[in-house]
């Protein structure tokens, strides 16, 4: 009983975060987000559709090669978008990021390059679910820039829609961004890989800060 209400509630929020998301592209002049976590920008994405129906301008994050240029490649036809080849942290730095390689092999398992974090706990729990994974899980550093860093850089004025995708350092990037005078007026993040204190802390920093949360099965949607 307890699960289909908490079901019920999940669907009736994700049909209210998209409406949302809808209307204020409608009604926003300009609309512009950033993604951090892009990956190939179109494989599983909720807001690709969006971009592209809507005309979005913005910055897309994505620190792991092959996918940026996957990335690139999926809005070529698109102008008024910026993509920067680094992850976000708290400072403009290298970091170590833990992922599964680039793997022809794997190809039947769409999902499996979105495995990738500064986390490895998260990185690890999808062993079960790849064959050889102790082999083609790689390390390695990766560019970071501070949020505040990308901001200045592309001037950014205003953000309407902050989409974070990051394999469980979502919180760590609300922090940074929340923490600027720019704040984001929608936060599409993924909670399913916080952990229960982070997924609780997180939604309390953000109705501290005048959000209202919407809670899905995977995902949380913030706005103002």
């Amino acid at each position: 009983m307890i699960f289909s209400f908490r079901l019920f509630v999940w669907v009736r929020n994700f049909f209210e975060t998209y409406q949302i998301l809808k209307y204020v592209s409608l009604k926003t002049r300009d609309f512009f987000f950033i993604q951090v976590g892009a990956n190939d920008g179109k494989t599983g994405d909720p807001i690709y559709k969006y971009i592209r129906k809507y005309d979005w301008k913005g910055i897309l994050i994505e620190p792991v090669p092959y996918l940026f240029q996957r990335l690139k490649l999926n809005y070529q036809d698109r102008s008024g978008l910026v993509f920067e080849n680094v992850a976000i942290s708290d400072e403009d730095s290298f970091k170590t990021f833990y992922r599964i390689k680039e793997n022809h092999d794997l190809g039947h398992l769409v999902w499996y390059d979105q495995i990738g974090s500064f986390n490895k706990e998260v990185v690890l729990k999808h062993r079960w679910r790849v064959r050889n994974f102790d082999k083609n899980l790689i390390e390695e550093k990766v560019p970071t820039v501070a949020f505040k860093t990308l901001l200045v850089k592309h001037r950014v004025e205003k953000i309407d829609l902050l989409h974070i995708d990051t394999e469980g350092y979502d919180f760590e990037i609300i922090k940074l961004a929340i923490a600027e005078n720019v704040k984001p007026r929608m936060i599409f993040y993924e909670h399913y890989h916080l952990t229960s204190q982070d997924k609780i802390n997180c939604e309390k920093l953000l109705r501290q800060n005048g959000y209202e949360v919407l809670e899905m099965l995977k995902n949380s949607f913030a706005f103002q």
